[in-house]
């Protein structure tokens, strides 16, 4: 700290006897009317080459604003570096924090959050993770305004704690906080202390694998109906998932999903402990053809069971170990 406070106090001194010497020249007169090197050598000859005194010392004088524009300029150049230097050094360091929070995880928020953003919000304490999208409404330098879901199921009240989470660019940032209040109205908000840093993660919060895993499902199920009876009369579609996550899947099947209803699946996964039975509430993010026929349908958890997604994250987590020991993943 101190040098860099020496080279700026350097910086500065260069500059002010750099201009110093430049005034010096205007008070000698119109020595330097002449530009360039040669004509300073031609000036500086004609000082020393001949003539009466008075010429002698009138050239002298000339010779000397001279020299004192050279050396004003030559400490300008130097200060200018110096300047340089030293915003180089600054902007290093600024980059350097950056990539310090970012190699910890944390960054600052004020770079990130802005009004209209989509926002994930999951409701802590409960078995269930139930997940909500909602769009920033409000924004200041101590709080935050959401909107509360419809579908909240009277969850999101005042202290209750919640998850955050949102996407920009290649990674996904997630803190923790708190309900401050709720405000009520015709569209009640949610009021939420603004974070100061939040947590980075990569895009995919989740690790995410390819998988064959034949499913049932259905579509705008009944809130009260319990899927786990009766799959094959609650769940009357069937599907394969090709790609699971902690936070969402894909499946193809032959049923096509229009618009973004709730669809409920269930599918089982192997893990130590036995055979795992897993049932899901999720919203489709985009139904497109298959490659093999039928609709590719991806889809995010909006309710699942803490439990099940924590095994179905060890399930995945264990599965890329596998394809890594038999070097099928690099």
């Amino acid at each position: 700290m101190l040098g860099s406070s020496g080279r700026g106090l350097g910086s500065h001194r260069l500059l002010t006897y750099g201009w110093i010497a430049v005034s010096i020249v205007g008070w000698e007169g119109q020595a330097c009317a002449q530009p360039g090197a040669k004509g300073f050598l031609e000036e500086l000859a004609r000082a020393f080459g001949g003539g009466g005194t008075g010429y002698q010392h009138q050239r002298f004088g000339q010779a000397l604003g001279l020299v004192a524009l050279a050396v004003g300029l030559a400490a300008l150049l130097a200060a200018l570096w110096a300047w340089q230097r030293r915003r180089s050094h600054l902007l290093e360091i600024a980059r350097s924090e950056i990539e310090h929070e970012r190699s910890l995880g944390a960054v600052d928020s004020s770079r990130l959050l802005h009004r209209g953003q989509e926002l994930l919000i999951e409701p802590l304490g409960t078995d269930l993770a139930r997940v909500h999208a909602v769009r920033l409404e409000g924004i200041d330098p101590r709080t935050l305004a959401v909107p509360v879901p419809s579908e909240s199921s009277g969850l999101l009240e005042a202290g209750r704690r919640l998850a955050v989470s949102f996407r920009q660019g290649r990674y996904s940032y997630r803190f923790e906080t708190e309900i401050m209040r709720r405000l009520p109205g015709p569209h009640p908000l949610l009021l939420l202390p603004r974070p100061e840093k939040v947590q980075r993660f990569e895009r995919r919060e989740f690790f995410r694998m390819d998988a064959y895993l034949p499913c049932r499902f259905r579509l705008d199920p009944q809130q009260d109906a319990p899927a786990t009876e009766s799959p094959e009369l609650l769940l009357p579609h069937t599907g394969v998932i090709t790609n699971l996550s902690g936070s969402g899947l894909r499946l193809v099947t032959d049923q096509r999903v229009r618009g973004r209803p709730t669809i409920t699946v269930s599918f089982a996964i192997d893990i130590p402990e036995g055979r795992e039975h897993v049932v899901a509430r999720t919203e489709p993010l985009t139904c497109e053809s298959a490659e093999e026929g039928g609709w590719e349908v991806r889809a995010r958890f909006t309710e699942i069971q803490r439990s099940q997604r924590e095994r179905v994250v060890a399930y995945v987590v264990e599965r890329e170990r596998e394809l890594l020991r038999q070097g099928i993943r690099s």
